[in-house]
């Protein structure tokens, strides 16, 4: 555990050194690693607090995919709406419901 955590040898060194499985080194790191598991062999660091640009770039980003979504809800909206207006118009019949209108009993 010591030698994959200072970084001395790597998981798969470990497992040929010691010729201890790779289920097993991954099970102890799981338990008793500050580190997280590296999937391919190698050691892992720890992640790096993502800094001041990054998150405004990864926020732009979420604002403009927001934006992007409310524009095709308002798209889709207005073609309903145009599609119920149609509707009523050339087929005479009514749609939308009325304010206050009793439901028919069927």
């Amino acid at each position: 555990m010591q030698e994959v955590e200072s970084g001395r040898l790597s998981q798969r060194a470990v497992e040929r050194t010691y010729k201890i499985n790779r289920r097993t080194i991954d099970s102890w790191i799981t338990q008793f690693s500050l580190l997280p598991l590296a999937s391919n062999g190698l050691t892992a660091k720890p992640m790096k607090e993502p800094n001041e640009s990054s998150k405004i770039k990864l926020l732009s980003k979420q604002v403009s995919e927001v934006q992007k979504a409310l524009e095709k809800a308002n798209l889709n909206i207005n073609r309903l709406e145009t599609l119920i207006q149609v509707s009523e118009e050339e087929l005479k019949i009514k749609i939308r419901k009325r304010p206050g209108a009793k439901q028919s009993k069927e």
